[in-house]
């Protein structure tokens, strides 16, 4: 058996959709981005450069250094030496690496691989991952009640939702700075709001925006839900919960099948089984507070100093 590893291309499709449509509630960002880039790279939004580990002809894992930074895994075999070569491409040609994410059993002694160990993160967790077919999906009382209505965000409700941003971004992924990065977080929300294909979902209740749900990833049958936020004085009233299922039911209408979504706040867990979620396993998602740098890289050929351990 002879294990190898190469940059993968358009001709690789076929084989790349087989495989991560084996696991395909773990494999959402990276099907979303395939989706929607494709395999070539140009840089631009949603592409990456994209490597397949290979036994004899056979794809068996798959590493994606994306246009953001990310490095996206899916690798039941040949993690370390897709590893390798997604940081010898950050190295020599970039994107810089600024985190990691994939299935949590795949990531257990990846940080150390990629030289993360000891350095400084903004967000570390193995989050559950979550998966509902719509179908199944239970109706919130709320979303009938007189006054209640989910809508399409739009460009007058730009203040508002610089201000959930930010506030999501400290709480739920870490970043103390993003108050810092306040003027690009209003650039990027304001031509994500311009553009067609915004899937940002806001939960009026008698006139106040009181929740925000989005997608984070999509494919033809299956959305990833994500940045649910609602502010602190609106928490416990069922918006959220409202403002997702509402938001899955108009994603049902268009054709999607199934959603995926990951929670490690319990109060937030316990939102997301009242409208039929539940767990099918573990998601990481690490996040650096300074990319990956070669001066501060550690060899990911050699062995760790020790057997690797959950997170």
């Amino acid at each position: 058996m002879s294990l190898s590893v190469r940059a993968l291309g358009s001709s690789d499709a076929a084989r790349v959709n087989l495989l991560l449509a084996g696991a395909r509630d773990e494999t959402m960002f990276l099907r979303s981005n395939i989706c929607q880039g494709g395999l070539a790279y140009e840089g631009q939004p949603l592409q990456a450069k994209y490597f397949g580990a290979f036994v004899d002809q056979t794809l068996v894992g798959v590493a994606a250094l994306c246009w953001n930074g990310m490095v996206v895994v899916y690798a039941p075999f040949g993690l370390e030496p897709l590893l390798e070569a997604v940081v010898a491409e950050a190295f020599a040609r970039g994107p810089a690496i600024v985190g990691l994410s994939g299935p949590s059993s795949q990531l257990r002694g990846a940080r150390e691989r990629l030289g993360l160990t000891g350095r400084a993160v903004l967000h570390d967790v193995d989050a559950k991952l979550f998966g509902l077919n719509l179908g199944a999906l239970k109706r919130p009382e709320l979303l009938d009640t007189p006054g209640v209505i989910l809508r399409r965000a739009r460009i007058s409700d730009l203040p508002v939702l610089v201000e959930w941003d930010i506030g999501y971004r400290m709480e739920a992924l870490g970043d103390l700075g993003a108050e810092q990065s306040r003027k690009e977080i209003t650039r990027t929300l304001a031509d994500y709001l311009a553009s067609g294909a915004q899937s940002i979902r806001l939960l009026e209740c008698d006139g106040k925006l009181v929740a925000r749900t989005m997608f984070g990833a999509m494919c033809s049958e299956m959305v990833q839900v994500g940045g649910v936020w609602a502010p602190p004085a609106e928490r416990g009233k069922g918006y959220g919960r409202a403002a997702v299922a509402g938001s899955l039911y108009e994603a049902a209408a268009g054709g999607v099948r199934r959603a995926v979504l990951f929670a490690h706040d319990a109060n937030a867990i316990r939102a997301y089984e009242a409208i039929g979620f539940r767990q099918v396993g573990y998601y990481t998602l690490v996040t650096l507070a300074e990319p990956l740098a070669p001066s501060r890289r550690r060899d990911v050929s050699a062995s760790p100093p020790h057997s690797p351990t959950a997170a």
